[in-house]
């Protein structure tokens, strides 16, 4: 069942990558595939730091894909957009870490 939802991202022409991206990132956690999930969102914040749901993405996955050991960096934060480190990030940081 997941490789038949993954197929057709892959036939998703390259000027939606970030969009595409974004499904992946849904169609990881939705497996539970935290590790797979935080490695997109991790590439998406240094990509497009000013999109919250990547940040919330990779908070959420990285949480979970602890349990096994491991944790996925968050140094895109010192590039994040100032209204959105304000609001949103130091939380998700938290949360990540």
């Amino acid at each position: 069942m997941f490789d038949d939802a993954a197929l057709p991202l892959e036939e998703i022409e390259p000027e939606d990558t970030n969009r595409v991206l974004g499904a992946r990132i849904a169609l990881y956690i939705t497996a539970k595939k935290w590790d797979m999930a935080a490695a997109v969102a991790s590439h998406l914040v240094k990509v497009e730091p000013q999109n919250e749901a990547w940040w919330i993405n990779l908070a959420y996955s990285a949480r979970r894909s602890e349990g096994a050991g491991r944790s996925h960096s968050t140094e895109g934060a010192s590039h994040a957009p100032q209204g959105c480190h304000d609001r949103i990030q130091p939380g998700l940081l938290c949360a990540a870490t």
